[in-house]
């Protein structure tokens, strides 16, 4: 199956790691990158954590990667010109080579909610004011202005976002519901 897709040379001969992954989002060209083919491995160091597969979203394509630990090598399984794909065919295209069903069960579907979420968690690591509730948040998703909720022990979205947080109502989200911290 590997021979079919192309090798990404660029990419090291082994899992990527979340400094690297956090790395290559802080690249100019490159505008989010979603994973979920982690596992972690319990080094003499400490816990790390690998990513075997991503979507990495530019400003004009949809990209999937996956890594192959038989071949020391990362394969490009998908590409798309954006703006107008989502990131389904990109899942489902690293679901088929991985044969997985679950992977990406609790991702973004839009590269604008993947750009999103890309944005809140650096502003969150930042320490960037928070919106308060009640504010008004000017969507990136669907371009309306939603009003602000905050997090409470009696959320139903507590399963999804288990910390403390800010978030919004919107359709365009995976969940239905956007975090904006």
């Amino acid at each position: 199956m590997t021979d079919q897709h192309p090798t990404l040379s660029s990419f090291p001969s082994r899992p990527l790691s979340m400094v690297e992954i956090e790395a290559l989002e802080e690249r100019d060209r490159i505008q989010s990158i979603v994973d979920d083919g982690f596992t972690v491995e319990d080094e003499e160091a400490g816990l790390q954590v690998s990513v075997h597969s991503c979507v990495i979203v530019t400003s004009k394509r949809v990209n999937a990667a996956v890594y192959v630990e038989d071949d020391e090598a990362w394969y490009r399984v998908y590409t798309a010109k954006r703006p107008h794909t989502d990131l389904t065919d990109a899942y489902e295209a690293i679901r088929t080579f991985r044969g997985e069903d679950t992977l990406f069960a609790s991702a973004p579907l839009s590269p604008r909610e993947a750009i999103h979420r890309t944005e809140v968690e650096r502003k969150r690591f930042a320490d960037e004011p928070e919106y308060a509730e009640g504010d008004a948040f000017d969507c990136p998703l669907c371009d309306e202005t939603h009003t602000v909720s905050r997090h409470d022990d009696e959320s139903e979205t507590e399963d999804q976002f288990p910390e403390d947080y800010s978030y919004v109502e919107c359709s365009d989200a995976e969940s239905g519901i956007l975090p904006v911290y």
